[in-house]
């Protein structure tokens, strides 16, 4: 495949204004907000420091699957990883470019449509060192590529990002054009989410149709993703990635509708050797399937933040928003059956931490100004669990190591529900 490639100075614009779903407002009720919050990601956990770069890459000639034609692939990646101790260096800044991309978009209109995380994207400090060596703990480390939602960015996932490099991971979060809120290139184009697009009323077969296209335009994404760190790797692309990157134990986390890419992506190209789908299922999944229903070979992670409560008056007041419906049944029987539909057998971790809802995979919730600090700890102890689940699945599958959190019951079943399913044929 013919690339032209040129390396970008890190620029981003990430984290979008989404919907905010019922499980917040109930937060909201319960615990106003009256502090601001914090201007620092949640550190990481694990021991080694971490860098950060950022990549424009373009595909002068892309595969025909999901591209429209007389287009070219033009992507944004952002790249964490393992890097030595530069303890004079100061943080990168979690939003490189943002100034550019305000002025682009305009003060006014970004105030209005991010709200209460608009002073988070310029202030909020990374733990990450811009474009620092690779660390030497390891002569090669695993890869994991990193999906993100609708008008979402690559980087409003960087305490996910920044913690799974600190244990000795690569991640590459790719920032699609085609479903990011906006994404800065070097020559100052800012793209924006096609919002007429996605808000065009559908039937339900159109509506699948119209998702199933842009999750493989996402999905196409991703393996020309696959092939550029084969180059970076390689040397190929000369970079600082030259022999540290093991193309052999690559896996892909995504969440909402990344993590339907996610999954497809992991039919596309077997190079993905696992993935986590992180709050991405409606009443549908947009996968193929075989003809005895299986649907992938790798082994796969369904998590999944409980909208409905289990009992109480919060439960009462979820189930008055959809009369008839019980929104947590109408979205466990696409669930289960992906996950039985998944020959390397699939884990199902469902989250019930107080305050959760369909943002608290990413650093949404973190970044909200306003609360107070019951919701903080809230927030921050969700995206801690989820950190550990995250890293326990990729420890197991990638790197071959133990992961006990897989082979127990979790230790606060109050929050965690797990279950390890098989695959039946159907």
């Amino acid at each position: 495949m013919k690339t032209v490639t040129r390396r970008s100075r890190p620029l981003y614009f990430g984290l979008a204004l989404v919907a905010v779903c019922l499980a917040w407002v109930f937060a909201d009720h319960l615990w106003p907000r009256t502090a601001e919050a914090p201007t620092e990601l949640l550190p990481p956990t694990g021991s080694l420091p971490v860098g950060r770069t950022s990549y424009h890459w373009v595909d002068v000639s892309p595969e025909t699957l999901g591209a429209n034609p007389g287009t070219k692939r033009e992507l944004m990646v952002h790249v964490w990883y393992p890097a030595k101790h530069q303890t004079t260096d100061a943080p990168a800044p979690y939003i490189p470019g943002f100034s550019t991309i305000e002025a682009a978009l305009g003060k006014k209109n970004l105030k209005a449509e991010l709200g209460d995380f608009y002073e988070a994207l310029s202030s909020a400090r990374t733990h990450v060192v811009a474009d620092a060596d690779v660390s030497s703990d390891s002569t090669r480390y695993p890869v994991i590529l990193l999906t993100h939602g609708l008008r979402y960015n690559a980087l409003g996932y960087s305490t996910l990002g920044e913690d799974l490099a600190s244990h000795g991971y690569v991640v590459v979060g790719v920032d699609h054009p085609a479903t990011a809120f906006a994404v800065l290139f070097p020559d100052g184009q800012v793209t924006r989410f096609p919002e007429s697009e996605w808000s065009q009323r559908h039937t339900a077969e159109e509506t699948l149709a119209f998702e199933r296209r842009f999750v493989d335009l996402c999905g196409a994404d991703l393996v020309f993703v696959l092939n550029q760190l084969e180059q970076l790797a390689s040397g190929e692309i000369p970079s600082r990635f030259q022999g540290r990157l093991d193309t052999a134990r690559i896996g892909v986390f995504g969440h909402s509708f990344g993590g339907r890419v996610a999954a497809r992506a992991c039919q596309l190209d077997g190079r993905l050797k696992a993935g986590i789908v992180s709050d991405g299922f409606g009443r549908a999944m947009t996968v193929e399937k075989n003809f005895d229903g299986s649907t992938m070979d790798q082994p796969m992670m369904i998590q999944y933040a409980r909208r409905v409560p289990r009992a109480g008056i919060e439960r009462e007041m979820a189930l008055r928003q959809t009369p008839g419906e019980d929104l947590e049944e109408v979205l466990r029987q696409p669930r289960q059956e992906f996950c039985e539909s998944v020959k390397g057998g699939s884990y199902e971790v469902t989250f019930s931490t107080p305050g959760i809802i369909h943002e608290s995979f990413s650093d949404l919730p973190l970044l909200e100004s306003g609360q107070n600090a019951e919701t903080m700890n809230d927030r921050q102890r969700t995206m801690a669990i989820v950190r550990i689940y995250t890293r326990a699945f990729f420890d197991r599958y990638l790197r071959e190591r133990p992961a006990p959190e897989l082979d127990r019951t979790p230790d606060n079943v109050s929050e965690v529900e797990l279950t390890h399913h098989t695959f039946r044929a159907q």
